[in-house]
């Protein structure tokens, strides 16, 4: 497959490379928890779908009710609020104000004249202040290092107030990572089987934007400041030294043509890298950010290195590489600068006719809007996936000659209106339910008629309306997973069921016979609701 994808694909002015042995790339989370749904992205035509939110475990109670990031978006693009102007930096070593103490130490570590180290001594915050010169949307960005932890550490989760309350409910779930690697080299045992490699942490220090513990943002989170001074309160406790944090006026990510427009001239290729393909075997990742992403060895005859009868680790990810913002890194030595063509050998036949979503970073960056989620459409075996728009020429990437990095992070943010919508739907029928029950009694009798046309004047428009959005709900199913599958058909049988159920002259008509809304709806329609939720997370 690589090689006739290496003559159909290169072309005289751009290299190809190939990362091989990505194993699984499932599209579901059942990390997230029932009831709860997600949101991404802060440009115009994500807000509208950005309502809701993957819920955290640990998140305080407080903050389950305050508005989710998307309904704020939202409200400010309304206002029209812009982007604010310049950087502010704030020494993270000088606090306004901290909860013990004995807590943190303030010092020179690794390479850094003056940080905070925060100990893990318990729930604690550190409170900073700064003037901001100009109205406007800021991001947050902090420079930090993971501190050695108890056992294996975990991700660094913070609870931000702004000026004494949170400004969204995701700011109780921001997340900081650690960065992991597999051990080498891998060792085999008596039988000549790989025994796979554990995890070790290589902490450094690295420079991140503060994004939502939820993975379904496809961009750093927004906040709003008035010019004046503020109060930034993070509380915490895992164990992390900190050098800095600054805020910076947002900017949006250009779209492939206009990304590509603003390319240097690049030189044509040599003759060598036109004829050579650049090739980074998936499980030869430079680091990780979570221990549960795991190697697992392939027996298909084309994955390298071949198994040949024994257990060897030849590719990555798989059903442990599901769980929101999940990020691998590889790194790439690219031998020429010029536009190179990026190419994926991977399987993604974990959920029958579901798609999964990746964001695609260069360097940790993503490029231009259309690699905030990157679609890997399912298929039963392996295949060489370009990346760019199916069926049309694929997208170039400028590279220097030098080191880089590509990064392949989970996200779910294409799912999002499908969540919202769902979310909205199952409140609609809710309300007829109790409305039914309400005037019914919650009593089952089935030698009994009403006519609900006079009590509830509004239950058929109410009922064609849930049938509407049902059949919307399929239609941006089908249109994100590239296909039918078994939820977005089971979504419009249900559309149907309501129909009926709306209907004045059916047999299970409910404006003759309440109780049929009820039974219906527990035997299929939340039923098939409740699945759309699951596969979309």
């Amino acid at each position: 497959m690589l090689e006739q994808m290496n003559h159909r694909d290169l072309t005289r002015r751009t290299a190809l490379l190939v990362l091989a042995g990505l194993l699984g790339l499932p599209g579901g989370s059942p990390a997230a928890a029932p009831g709860t749904a997600s949101a991404e992205g802060a440009t115009v035509q994500d807000s509208q779908a950005a309502k809701a939110s993957v819920k955290v475990s640990g998140t305080p109670a407080a903050a389950e009710t305050e508005p989710y990031y998307g309904e704020v978006l939202e409200a400010w693009q309304k206002e029209k609020v812009q982007a604010g102007a310049g950087e502010i930096v704030i020494d993270a070593a000088a606090p306004a104000g901290q909860s013990d103490s004995g807590a943190f130490i303030i010092g020179p570590l690794e390479g850094k004249a003056r940080a905070l180290q925060w100990k893990n001594t318990g729930e604690n915050w550190v409170e900073y202040r700064f003037t901001v010169p100009a109205d406007g949307l800021y991001e947050i960005h902090v420079s930090y290092r993971p501190l050695p932890a108890k056992g294996i550490g975990g991700a660094i989760v913070w609870d931000l107030t702004l000026d004494g309350r949170r400004p969204y409910r995701e700011t109780s779930s921001i997340t900081l990572y650690r960065d992991w690697r597999d051990e080498r080299p891998i060792r085999k045992n008596d039988d000549g089987d790989e025994v796979r490699p554990r995890s070790v942490e290589v902490p450094a220090w690295k420079q991140t934007a503060l994004t939502d513990g939820g993975g379904a943002y496809g961009g750093p989170l927004l906040w709003r400041f008035t010019a004046g001074e503020h109060t930034l309160r993070i509380s915490g406790s895992e164990p992390v030294a900190l050098e800095k944090l600054i805020l910076k006026a947002t900017r949006s990510t250009p779209a492939y043509a206009e990304a590509a427009a603003a390319y240097p001239a690049a030189p044509a290729p040599s003759r060598k890298a036109q004829a050579e393909v650049l090739t980074i075997q998936a499980e030869d990742l430079l680091h990780k950010n979570d221990t549960s992403i795991k190697l697992f060895s392939d027996t298909d005859a084309r994955t390298v290195p071949v198994a040949k009868g024994r257990i060897t680790y030849n590719t990555v990810g798989g059903r442990r590489w599901l769980y929101h913002n999940q990020e691998i890194t590889w790194k790439v030595n690219v031998p020429e600068t010029g536009l190179y063509k990026l190419a994926f050998r991977s399987l993604q036949n974990q959920f029958a006719q579901k798609s999964s979503f990746r964001t695609v970073r260069i360097d940790g960056q993503v490029p231009f809007r259309e690699l905030t989620a990157f679609r890997f459409p399912y298929a039963s075996d392996w295949r060489g996936i370009l990346l760019g728009p199916e069926e049309e020429e694929p997208y170039g990437l400028y590279l220097t000659a030098g080191e880089h990095t590509v990064s392949l992070a989970v996200t779910h943010a294409p799912l999002k209106p499908v969540l919202i919508g769902i979310e909205e739907l199952t409140e609609l029928l809710r309300t007829v339910e109790d409305d039914l029950r309400s005037l019914t009694g919650g009593i089952v009798d089935r030698n009994r008629t009403w006519k609900l046309q006079q009590e509830l004047p509004d239950l058929t428009p109410r009922l064609e309306e849930a049938a509407k959005r049902m059949v919307t709900l399929a239609d941006s199913l089908q249109e994100i997973n590239g296909g039918k599958d078994s939820i977005s058909q089971g979504i419009r049988n249900s559309a149907d069921d309501v129909r009926e159920l709306a209907g004045e002259g059916g047999r299970h008509s409910v404006l003759h016979r309440p109780d049929f809304f009820h039974e219906r709806k527990n035997q299929r329609i939340h039923g098939d609701a409740s699945a759309a939720a699951s596969a979309a997370r």
